[in-house]
């Protein structure tokens, strides 16, 4: 049976644990570890090297996210380039099946909040975080159905791409929707209309164009992902190619970096509303995608990602995004709104049993459809 590298499901189960941990330093002490403020003129340089040095990988769920996104989409593409033919029906089953991934865990994590709020375990006047993290109205969770729930996680979840409608859970839609849109490329890329031999200058070619197209700190790490894929697939490019290659992106990445100054202050990152944030999650994707390429070329750094039970998690955390919610829905009210630390230690074991649950649902799916996938060389 063909299976996945064991080290991209560590560094997977690595990302995760950051995420928690990262929500669980913002309830014991939610003010240390807030970066959302904006880049000023008073800004030190102790505040930049602390904000976008590697130790903010300790705690910081905006660089484990990043990397995951950056990691999603080169396992996506590098499955996608490996198939052994992307025709129509091969191209849905693909599609199908990366829908169903992403989709059973949100379905399982709606299922056990909706049987918590049938039995009043949670009051939603006074959980409104809850509710509304999970796409619902306070007023609406007591008359919830489970018909209704299983739609919100097949339907209204993946589909409905707007932060207004989800103000967490969007993001699933988000990388569903990456997903496709890369299988899709790549399916471009190896077009029988074109010879063989002109496959990678346009697989190439086409990752430049959703660089330009698609740089804003949430999608550029999926497209830098499909790059490190290209760069891997096609043997034309030698390893000196592939470092002119990252030296390119890295230009790129300057360049946009400089750019977020904005039309009124090109080049200039002081006081024209540059959030840090949003710096970071593209600083991070460029940073995940060296590191994916770091891991796959360096025997020695394979070696240290070699964890039998990180990888089981890994294998089981379908979308790290899942698990920023659940956690974030048990501490945010401890950060927004101080709450008492054991309030906030109660939301959180809930929020765990909601990941418990997904990862349940996470394991069902992966002996259903991933392993019959992957004996057929189809992932």
């Amino acid at each position: 049976m063909v299976n996945r590298a064991i080290h991209w499901d560590v560094l997977r189960a690595i990302l995760v644990l950051v995420v928690i941990n990262e929500h669980v330093l913002r309830a014991v002490h939610g003010v240390a570890t807030n970066m959302e403020v904006l880049v000023t003129s008073d800004t030190s340089l102790w505040e930049y090297f602390w904000l976008f040095s590697p130790l903010q990988l300790l705690h910081n769920g905006a660089a484990a996210v990043s990397i995951m996104f950056a990691l999603s989409g080169y396992l996506v593409s590098k499955s996608a380039f490996n198939a052994t033919n992307l025709s129509a029906l091969s191209f849905f089953q693909r599609i199908v099946k990366r829908y169903f991934r992403l989709t059973f865990p949100v379905v399982g994590g709606l299922l056990f909040f909706g049987v918590v709020a049938y039995f009043q375990l949670i009051n939603p006047d006074d959980r409104p975080l809850y509710v509304h993290a999970f796409g619902l109205h306070p007023f609406d969770v007591n008359s919830a159905n489970f018909i209704s729930l299983i739609k919100q996680g097949f339907i209204d979840t993946p589909f409905r791409l707007e932060r207004s409608h989800i103000p967490v859970l969007w993001v699933v839609a988000l990388e569903l929707f990456a997903s496709f849109a890369l299988i899709l490329v790549v399916a471009i890329s190896k077009t029988r209309f074109l010879k063989e031999k002109y496959h990678h200058h346009l697989a190439l070619s086409l990752g430049v164009v959703l660089i330009a197209l698609f740089h804003s700190e949430i999608v550029i790490g999926f497209c830098l992902g499909y790059l490190l894929a290209v760069s891997e697939h096609y043997k034309e490019f030698s390893l000196p190619d592939k470092s002119k290659l990252l030296l390119c992106l890295l230009t790129i990445f300057t360049f946009m970096f400089a750019m977020k100054g904005g039309i009124s202050g090109p080049f200039n990152f002081f006081d024209v509303g540059v959030h840090q944030l949003d710096l970071q999650y593209i600083i991070y994707s460029y940073g995940g995608a060296g590191l994916i390429f770091l891991i796959h070329s360096t025997a020695s750094l394979r070696n240290l990602f070699n964890s039998p039970f990180l990888a089981f998690i890994g294998q089981r955390s379908y979308s790290i995004l899942l698990v920023h919610t659940t956690v974030i829905v048990s501490i945010g009210l401890a950060v927004y709104a101080a709450l008492p630390f054991t309030e906030s230690i109660r939301f959180m074991g809930f929020a765990l049993c909601v990941y418990v649950v997904s990862v349940i649902i996470g394991s069902v799916m992966y002996r259903i459809f991933e392993i019959p996938t992957l004996s057929a060389k189809m992932r």
